[in-house]
């Protein structure tokens, strides 16, 4: 069992396809969410696949981790898998419209690397990660719902 088994959520008052269109661009997250850098590599739209570089926080204290894209449905879901760097796992974007809005979900299965990692893991794992994803949905609803306002 994965020490992060968690679903973290939000309603944004926004269509599934113009939020899973900005979730899919990879290569601008950083100008929604300045603490949260990603670059697909050698392309500039994900595609099954593809693997996208993903720096979280400002240095010093960074997490860095390579996702690969194991499936697309859109603009319903983004299914990744953790491929390398501090965290190994899945992770899936699900977008699901309902009566005032899409409701946004992260769906995150992972480990850490290494044995401080695993042990931080445990430790602080769940809490940390949904705190982290709480700010980056909250970015993401500021910046979706400004585009449709």
């Amino acid at each position: 069992m994965p020490a992060i088994s968690v679903i973290d959520d939000i309603v944004i008052q926004a269509p599934a396809q113009l939020i899973f269109e900005v979730i899919a661009d990879y290569n601008n997250f950083a100008s929604w969410c300045p603490d949260y850098n990603c670059t697909i590599q050698g392309a500039d739209k994900i595609t099954v696949g593809a693997r996208v570089d993903h720096c979280l926080g400002k240095p010093p204290f960074t997490s860095e981790f390579v996702r690969e894209i194991k499936s697309i449905d859109m603009p319903h879901r983004i299914d990744e898998a953790y491929v390398s760097g501090a965290l190994v796992g899945t992770g899936s974007w699900i977008f699901t419209e309902e009566e005032g809005g899409t409701r946004v979900a992260y769906d995150c299965q992972v480990d850490g690397t290494g044995m401080m990692m695993k042990l931080a893991m445990k430790l602080f794992g769940t809490p940390a990660h949904s705190k982290v994803y709480q700010n980056i949905l909250n970015s993401l609803k500021s910046h979706c719902e400004a585009k449709t306002s």
